[in-house]
């Protein structure tokens, strides 16, 4: 299946875009047809060049990214901001380039008329099966936004959970450096000479 960016009007007149999956142009103009939209223009989402995919690997999207996400998108839907306009504010907020593009590409997703967690499940590199499970609960039972509340204090405890590891781990490899450091200053400069001595 293909990506497909469309523009489109809806009868009453309001233009919207989005991104629909279909196995060719033309399917994805019946798709679109059958929504009763007026199509302006159908175009495959180009995949990304090899180098262009490669920065984007080494982009990666942390879990203080994702609570930052989680939390404000949280505030915004508990005061009744629609979950599009929502996205597109965080989209503003959000200084990592790669998540930004992420965002946004998932707001043109749930305008083209995805839902929230069919979009997030199009990149499971940042938004694992457990998350997207939840935020489907949540648009199941009307309670997304404590959904999301709930998954960023997760994400947080995960978050400092990691940075205690690696800052506990720290010393032992500090002092595994220094106990090699001394061997090979040993071997280099102790040996020769009590190898002369000895000689």
């Amino acid at each position: 299946m293909a990506k497909f960016n469309y523009k489109a009007k809806e009868q009453s007149g309001r233009s919207i875009n989005g991104v629909v999956e279909a196995s060719t142009i033309e399917a994805a103009q019946k798709l679109l047809k059958e929504k009763d939209l007026i199509i302006l223009s159908v175009k495959e989402k180009k995949e990304l060049a090899f180098m262009d995919k490669i920065t984007e690997s080494f982009a990666h999207v942390s879990n203080r990214d994702i609570v930052f996400f989680s939390r404000e998108l949280s505030v915004l839907v508990a005061s009744t901001v629609p979950l599009v306009r929502a996205l597109r504010i965080i989209v503003k907020q959000t200084s990592h380039k790669n998540f930004k593009k992420i965002i946004s590409e998932i707001a043109t997703d749930i305008e083209g008329g995805m839902k929230f967690s069919e979009a997030l499940a199009h990149y499971p590199k940042v938004f694992d099966d457990f998350f997207v499970f939840m935020i489907k609960a949540g648009e199941t039972t009307g309670r997304l936004d404590e959904v999301l509340n709930y998954l960023a204090d997760q994400k947080e405890k995960d978050y400092i959970l990691l940075s205690n590891v690696r800052n506990a781990m720290i010393y032992p490899a500090f002092i595994i450096f220094a106990l090699i450091a001394v061997g090979i200053g040993a071997l280099i400069f102790v040996v020769p000479q009590l190898t002369a001595i000895l000689i």
